[in-house]
């Protein structure tokens, strides 16, 4: 007989929640040379194997038990707080097969049913499909969870993107506020980036940006979060930070990108950063994105200006204001 295989390569685990020795002892012999079986003796006993054992694929429960009943145990599973017993087969067995009986366990949550007597072939059937759904669904779960935390970082240097960026900064905005807590912003981008591509290459800008994802890992705090947002350019929030310590922060950065990481034929080739600072206090209303947004533009002008220095942002710059234009009736 082929074993019924998990995705950790072992024989799914199955709990078999059932009062009567006997019933037990006609699961192991039916299900034992092809599943992990685990055994409980009531509803409770059941609840507490479920808390304890995350390795569980399938349940099956018999209906009547002192204690917590069937009913009660799919409830509670149903109830559950933790997505992952929720998410599980349950398979009722019952020696009724009346519409009452269904309608009841189906009120309660169950995935299946099993009638008594057991028929091996179909209890079999059954519980190969429910451990294979749940694989299944297990492995989709697995894969949007990769996929949306991929989402959320820049594919070349590992750090967060703008994306995330933007999410977590409205976060870090709002609880700076709410709690009086100073917040800093630093946007810098790496001066020459472009020129240095269309001279050297694509493989010479990207050991450039991983250069420079290593230099700001190593200097950041594990609360900042550093991101690339643009092609050349990078951004730090820094919570529980003032403007004096972020300017510090600024003279760091700056120092550690004259270190030259390359070396052409004619020397060491030196990096220097343009970079704006700004602080979003609670006496602002502004949004996380604007404040981005303006820090971002003075880092153009830092650019404009010749590089190599930082610019401390004021308050971001409101829209201009429309003024309706006079109509002239005739």
């Amino acid at each position: 007989m082929t074993c019924e295989i998990d995705d950790a390569g072992t024989a799914a685990r199955i709990l078999v929640v059932d009062d009567s020795r006997v019933m037990r002892a006609a699961f192991a012999k039916i299900l034992g040379g092809e599943f992990d079986l685990a055994n409980a003796a009531d509803g409770e006993q059941g609840w507490e194997a479920l808390a304890g054992d995350p390795d569980i694929r399938v349940v099956i429960t018999d209906a009547d038990m002192p204690r917590l009943d069937g009913y009660g145990l799919i409830a509670r599973i149903r109830g559950s707080a933790d997505p992952r017993l929720r998410a599980l087969p349950v398979i009722m067995v019952t020696g009724a097969d009346d519409a009452a009986t269904r309608e009841r366990a189906l009120a309660a949550g169950t995935t299946d049913f099993v009638t008594k007597p057991l028929d091996p072939l179909q209890l079999r059937a059954r519980i190969r499909t429910h451990a294979r759904l749940d694989r299944t669904q297990r492995e989709l779960a697995a894969t949007a969870e990769a996929l949306e935390a991929q989402s959320a970082v820049d594919p070349i240097t590992g750090l967060s993107n703008r994306r995330h960026l933007l999410e977590h900064g409205a976060q870090e905005l709002s609880f700076a506020r709410r709690h009086y807590r100073p917040l800093a912003l630093i946007v810098f981008a790496v001066d020459g980036f472009r020129a240095l591509r269309e001279r050297h290459g694509a493989a010479a800008s990207r050991a450039l940006l991983e250069w420079t994802a290593g230099i700001l890992r190593g200097r950041m705090r594990t609360e900042d979060t550093v991101a690339r947002i643009a092609e050349d350019e990078f951004a730090v929030l820094a919570p529980a930070t003032n403007r004096l310590q972020a300017a510090v922060l600024c003279k760091r950065l700056q120092i550690a990108f004259r270190d030259p990481p390359f070396r052409g034929p004619e020397g060491p080739m030196p990096v220097t950063v343009s970079l704006a600072l700004v602080n979003p206090g609670r006496e602002h209303t502004e949004s996380f994105e604007l404040h981005l947004e303006w820090a971002c533009r003075q880092v153009a002008a830092a650019r404009a200006a010749g590089g190599d220095r930082l610019l401390l942002g004021d308050r971001p710059a409101p829209a201009p204001a429309l003024t309706p234009v006079p109509t002239s009736t005739p």
